[in-house]
């Protein structure tokens, strides 16, 4: 038996450059796109078959008159199976990066007095903004979220954490999978300020 291998996941953002919610009159948010793909529990089958057929040396055996053996004829061989692993639940979820707390309670705080953080920890999927999109059990399975408008209140830069589990197989324990992307997305402050 081997193992299904690590899922692959990828993620992706829209608008490119998305600004705080609270200063984007549509409020817009951002758009996060997550894709999964699982691989296959592979199942490696061991064959043996064993036939025995009488033996006395010619062509035609007459064991009344010859002397006649019973022999054995063994044959081996391997055939491999795939079974789908399906997908259990989804966690993603997005953290500001520390430097981002650490700039927005240090020199933007310093800027703009009363400035801090507002979310810190956002809940992507699964989540009120979020659906799915696409949920197909193969070999491969392939799974894939749409969370719409997500409303980012603070700048800077967030990490996304991915956790995974999948169903297993008959022949192959689930996965508890996680990920992180570092950083992953940026979202904008514009900051306006008067000099003298």
């Amino acid at each position: 038996m081997i193992p299904q291998p690590a899922p692959e996941f990828t993620l992706e953002f829209q608008p490119p450059f998305p600004v705080v919610v609270g200063q984007d009159p549509a409020q817009r948010g951002v758009d996060v796109l997550g894709r999964a793909t699982l691989g296959a529990c592979t199942v490696i089958w061991h064959h043996v078959l064993r036939e025995e057929y009488i033996f006395c040396g010619k062509e035609r055996c007459d064991c009344s008159k010859d002397a006649c053996e019973i022999r054995v004829n063994t044959r081996e061989w391997d055939t491999s199976e795939m079974e789908a692993d399906d997908l259990a639940s989804a966690t993603v979820e997005a953290v500001l990066s520390p430097e981002s707390v650490a700039y927005i309670q240090g020199e933007l705080a310093r800027i703009y007095p009363g400035a801090r953080v507002y979310q810190g920890r956002v809940r992507v999927y699964a989540s009120q903004w979020a659906k799915l999109i696409t949920h197909h059990v193969g070999i491969p399975t392939t799974w894939a979220f749409l969370a719409e408008r997500v409303p980012f209140a603070d700048p800077g830069k967030w990490d996304f954490g991915v956790a995974l589990t999948t169903t297993g197989t008959p022949h192959c324990a689930p996965l508890n999978w996680h990920k992180d992307f570092p950083q992953i997305l940026t979202v904008w402050l514009r900051e306006q300020r008067l000099i003298k």
